[in-house]
């Protein structure tokens, strides 16, 4: 028995209270941001012409992306191995909360019936992922993420997202497949998926898509990123080169660009061809964060106008739970600092430990969606 009568001990209490902390200051920063947002809104609605892309979802992802190719290509040209390192310590651990919670959103439909226990449940299997990464040699056969995603496909597709069996059989066929290349042609297949699933997110954009407008913007974004990877391959950019050298070693040569290129070309030693690779791996990266924390959020945004950050807030609460919702937040903001504390490739290889599991869920949904289309 308490000497308090029965309360909770200081000790039991302390999660709670820290929850509780962040929880205030995360939603008085919201209150505060909106208010700074409302007087940046007041003087930029005034110009009919930003009013009007502000408005219409469609435009402005429009806008956004193509703002994001004139900012991230010739930043992947001339500086690519900056992009490479900056975009994970920024917006790494955003997007991998984010791959989670709109792969459960699309499978799931519109009711979202039941999304935080089973976004609880992916976080855990991801959480276990990271763990076996970190135990087995860096590079090895990719045993873990397979297992994620026969249990993603199998087990969570016909107890969590409605899928009967017959309606399973596709997807485990094409999961069948998937692995036994992943297997039998491990650095294949691992270049592939460096590359390939940058271009997967496009898939997702384009299921949450809520009119026609939208699956245009959508899919010309996706044919124009697949043409700026084309000329990259192709050499069109290479002439910029004879203006400013590209940026091939960082950090005291510890990061080159030899080693990000052969995470998507590991048979090749042609230089041309690993910078070639590089520089796409940057490119597509960066594009790949703005889709899945913009865009693909704001197509599950009831309204055409972006939610405020109140409503951003209050949204991550209701997917991740009142209790994880501030302790997400509060991961995404500490893990900068992770990348301070420790050498660029021991930060490296705990990021990717970390986000391994990522691709290899979004790729398992995907094929989870292929029987059924859209969930309902």
């Amino acid at each position: 028995m308490h000497l308090d009568g029965g309360a909770t001990p200081l000790h039991d209490r302390g999660p709670l209270i820290m929850q509780t902390a962040m929880d205030q200051i995360f939603r008085v920063s919201a209150v505060r941001a909106d208010a700074l947002r409302g007087r940046i809104l007041k003087r930029s609605m005034a110009v009919p012409a930003l009013r009007a892309i502000f408005c219409r979802r469609w435009a402005r992802h429009a806008a956004w992306f193509l703002a994001s190719v004139l900012l991230y290509l010739p930043l992947a040209i001339f500086f690519p191995l900056a992009l490479v390192v900056v975009g994970p310590i920024v917006y790494g651990v955003p997007h991998l909360f984010a791959s989670v919670r709109y792969v459960n959103r699309s499978l799931l439909g519109p009711a979202r019936q039941g999304q935080e226990p089973i976004v609880g449940l992916l976080l855990g299997a991801a959480a276990l992922i990271a763990a076996a990464k970190l135990c087995l040699p860096l590079g090895g056969a990719p045993l873990p993420e397979l297992l994620l995603m026969a249990v993603v496909i199998a087990g969570f597709g016909a107890a969590a997202y409605g899928r009967s069996w017959r309606q399973l059989l596709p997807a485990l066929l094409l999961l069948a497949g998937f692995a036994y290349l992943s297997l039998a042609q491990l650095a294949l297949m691992a270049g592939a998926l460096a590359l390939g699933h940058n271009f997967v997110a496009f898939a997702y954009w384009l299921q949450a898509a809520k009119d026609k407008r939208d699956k245009i913007v959508a899919a010309s974004a996706l044919a124009a990123f697949a043409g700026v990877h084309a000329g990259i391959f192709l050499g069109a950019f290479d002439g910029a080169y004879r203006w400013l050298p590209p940026l091939l070693a960082i950090a005291g040569g510890k990061l080159s660009y030899q080693e990000v290129g052969w995470q998507v070309v590991p048979w090749s030693n042609d230089g041309t061809l690993l910078l070639h690779a590089t520089v796409a791996f940057a490119f597509g990266q960066a594009i790949h964060y703005l889709i899945w924390l913009k865009l693909i959020p704001e197509q599950h945004h009831a309204r055409p106008v972006p939610a405020s950050f109140a409503q951003s807030f209050a949204a991550l609460k209701r997917d991740f739970g009142r209790r994880l919702g501030p302790w997400i937040c509060g991961a995404c903001l500490l893990y900068p600092g992770v990348w301070l504390l420790q050498s660029l490739s021991e930060a490296r290889v705990l990021y990717f430990a970390v986000a391994s599991f990522h691709g290899y869920l979004e790729i398992a949904g995907l094929l989870l969606m292929l029987p059924r289309g859209r969930a309902e």
